[in-house]
């Protein structure tokens, strides 16, 4: 955009030149022949125009050009913002990246205290695979780490994630508690049950605990738990009970349950590798 306004200018100017000079030299001549007073009048009519046009240019060249340098200089400094923008965030995805690791470390440390007799191999979350009926999460850690089918996932708050159903070298499906598919033992108080997922008519997801005594006393807001096995312990929280009634056998007794376990966000993942069968219980 400079160089063609430049450009432009010195072929005006060269023009004004040429005229100025023209009108000197026949200025001068006539000013020789007829009298000084008549060529200087003449020179002034001729030249004068051209002055004050070469002023009106001078100045548009002058609003031009100061106009190109604040243009440049605001793209310099939005430039210098931007990239002071992405260090900005730059650092700020890398405090952040410490920020998360150090909570899920503080989490693996509050796990380890609670149950010491625990071995945990934490696993980050690679992949969801979410349907009507499924409800799967697949993790970076496979039999390389130590993992088993049928083993047991907490958050590291100790809620119940689900078990691994499929398992490769470093790699693992999970199928959470809100899969149709899983089931696991469970007991809330003294009374055990099955714990499983169903899929309500409007298609959200409902668990509940089955398969109770029929004379089941319950209560709202009793925890519901693991009944351990070889492959995961007891004790490990699945949800909490809301409300309670008899199937439609009417010789058994559920119970429906609410869980604050949430999908969304979910990162990482504590498998259980190691447990005491007799003192998880």
């Amino acid at each position: 955009m400079r160089k063609r306004f430049w450009t432009k200018k010195v072929r005006i100017l060269l023009i004004a030149a040429a005229v100025l000079a023209v009108a000197v030299t026949l200025g001068a001549a006539l000013g020789q022949g007829q009298g000084l007073g008549f060529g200087q009048n003449l020179f002034s009519s001729l030249v004068t125009p051209l002055r004050s046009r070469i002023r009106a240019i001078d100045r548009q060249a002058v609003k031009i050009y100061d106009y190109i340098y604040r243009y440049e200089t605001l793209a310099a400094e939005n430039e210098a913002l931007r990239q002071e923008l992405a260090r900005q965030n730059a650092a700020f995805d890398e405090a952040e990246r410490y920020r998360r690791e150090n909570q899920r470390l503080r989490e693996l440390l509050e796990l380890e205290q609670e149950h010491t007799d625990f071995s945990y191999a934490p696993a980050s979350v690679i992949a969801f695979d979410t349907s009507v009926w499924e409800s799967r999460l697949t993790v970076n850690k496979g039999t390389a780490h130590g993992l088993e089918e049928g083993m047991c996932a907490v958050t590291g708050t100790g809620q119940v994630v689900g078990v691994i159903t499929e398992i490769g070298t470093n790699w693992a499906v999970i199928s959470t508690i809100f899969d149709v598919g899983v089931q696991i033992s469970s007991r809330v108080g003294p009374y055990t049950g099955v714990f499983q997922a169903f899929r309500s008519e409007d298609g959200s997801s409902r668990l509940q605990l089955r398969y109770l005594a029929a004379d089941a006393a319950l209560k709202t807001g009793q925890r519901v738990l693991t009944a351990g096995s070889e492959k995961y312990p007891g004790g490990l929280l699945l949800g909490t009970l809301e409300s309670s009634g008899l199937d439609e056998t009417g010789v058994s007794r559920y119970a429906d349950l609410s869980t604050e376990l949430s999908l969304d966000g979910l990162e990482q993942v504590f498998v259980i590798t190691e447990h005491d069968t007799e003192s998880a219980k």
